[in-house]
């Protein structure tokens, strides 16, 4: 479909403009159908831009209101009139004010009828484009508020991970009887270097440890021997880790326990706090042995809630 429409009935003369400006190489489209017609706008449908010219009939408001209603829908759409008669001013002031590009008195002058007709095309492909711009602008706005949110939250529980850290080191200086060896530590994860690592460096420290591979055995595991916190990677075989915490978590049978989910994607950390997930913290695997210390730090902190 072309920019220009040319609407009306099919012995419309339209003044002539349909040849002014086929003979200055553009390219006109043709609806035999005025556009108070109710199936007018069916017929635009798929047409969110372009310049709609359409004849005015003296003392007939309904093309003024059709009008309305159509740049509703599709406000990038440029309407011009033609008329063979004088108007007055208060129904020229309407005619503009409710959205109207331009008017075109007969007889037609070539020249301005051309240049009037190629600078409403030339504003209706800038509003569509503006749109598309205010359209990606709303996106990027939206997806700044979500990193903003984010890094809100992440704030909030760094703080929080500071003020839970300052009171376990309290805890440990100031409990003279406090011993390590009465606190059990259960870590799940069908990785054996993993599972080994993990259970090598908190049995040093001087915690009861044990190992499950799978969600499976760490369900009977948490059952019969009731450890206090429960180590579990995200990715399992079977059922994950987060669906674990579910099973366990303040469920008959099952011992209270602070439950820690360990994962590589920290992009999943939103998901993984979420409130129905039953998890009391992640921590993302360490990358280098730097970082360690602060993955301990972070699993310990099941302590102060114990």
């Amino acid at each position: 479909m072309s920019d220009v429409i040319l609407a009306g009935d099919p012995g419309e003369s339209f003044g002539g403009l349909e040849k002014i400006l086929t003979g200055r190489g553009e390219a006109v489209n043709r609806l035999d159908v005025e556009i108070t017609d109710p199936g007018f706008q069916d017929k635009m449908a798929e047409l969110s831009s372009g310049v709609v010219i359409s004849r005015f009939h003296e003392g007939d408001l309904a093309s003024i209101k059709a009008m309305q209603a159509i740049r509703i829908k599709k406000p990038s759409l440029r309407f011009i009139f033609i008329t063979g008669k004088e108007l007055s001013a208060p129904l020229l002031t309407l005619i503009f004010n409710e959205g109207a590009y331009g008017l075109l008195p007969e007889p037609l002058s070539p020249e301005s009828a051309y240049y009037l007709v190629k600078q409403a095309v030339k504003r209706s492909k800038w509003d569509m484009d503006e749109a598309e711009r205010n359209r990606e602008l709303v996106t990027l706005n939206e997806a700044m508020k979500v990193k903003t949110d984010r890094l809100e939250r992440e704030m909030g529980r760094a703080q929080d991970i500071i003020d839970k850290m300052e009171r376990f080191v309290y805890f440990l200086l100031s409990d003279k009887g406090f011993k390590p060896k009465a606190v059990k530590i259960l870590f799940v994860s069908d990785s054996t270097y993993q599972r080994n690592m993990l259970e090598e460096i908190f049995s040093k420290l001087g915690f009861t440890v044990q190992g499950a591979n799978s969600a499976e055995d760490a369900i009977g595991g948490i059952k019969e021997w009731k450890p206090d916190i429960v180590v579990s990677d995200l990715e399992l075989p079977g059922i994950s880790g987060v669906e674990l915490a579910k099973e366990v978590k303040g469920k008959k049978g099952y011992p209270q326990v602070y439950f820690v989910i360990l994962t590589a994607h920290e992009d999943k950390m939103d998901f993984i706090l979420s409130p129905e997930t039953m998890v009391d913290d992640c921590v993302i695997k360490p990358g280098d042995t730097e970082n360690v210390q602060g993955m301990i730090a972070k699993i310990l902190l099941g302590i102060l809630v114990l």
